[in-house]
């Protein structure tokens, strides 16, 4: 697998992202060979990234690095992006990730479109084709009703 993968959906207005969950529905792998990363990218177009900018949800510095089926990974929790290796503690999470640092804001006044790119580097990937389910959860930060 060496292509790019796109999903988008629509943040509501007046929201901020408080949680950005990624499953995978089989194990991913990456190839083994320095650079062979899962990149994740999220924008306002399809892998702009506008808000996150290809970060390493699997950071392959040699060594294949392996995404567990049905481990969820909170990319952003309670409205922060996930740290350094923040997954390599929890059964099934990949031993390394890079930093999800945000580019622009998770908050939207107005209603937009959102793109999420996960990306494999440099060789294809070491499994066979998969798919991944995104969850988000917004917060809702508008005026009160009168």
């Amino acid at each position: 697998i060496r292509d790019s993968y796109d999903v988008s959906f629509t943040q509501p207005a007046d929201t901020s992202i408080k949680n950005l969950i990624m499953i995978a529905n089989g194990n991913l792998v990456t190839a083994g060979a320095s650079g062979d990363d899962i990149d994740f990218d999220l924008g306002t177009s399809a892998g702009g990234g506008q808000i996150i900018d290809e970060k390493a949800i699997a950071d392959d510095g040699g060594s294949a690095v392996t995404i567990t089926a049905n481990t969820p990974l909170y990319i952003i929790e309670n409205g922060l992006p996930a740290t350094a290796n923040k997954f390599a503690n929890m059964n099934g999470g990949p031993a390394t990730s890079e930093a999800m640092t945000l580019a622009g804001s998770l908050y939207s006044s107005s209603a937009r479109t959102l793109h999420i790119r996960l990306k494999p580097l440099a060789n294809d990937l070491a499994t066979a084709a998969t798919t991944a389910t995104f969850i988000i959860e917004f917060q809702h930060l508008g005026v009160t009703p009168d």
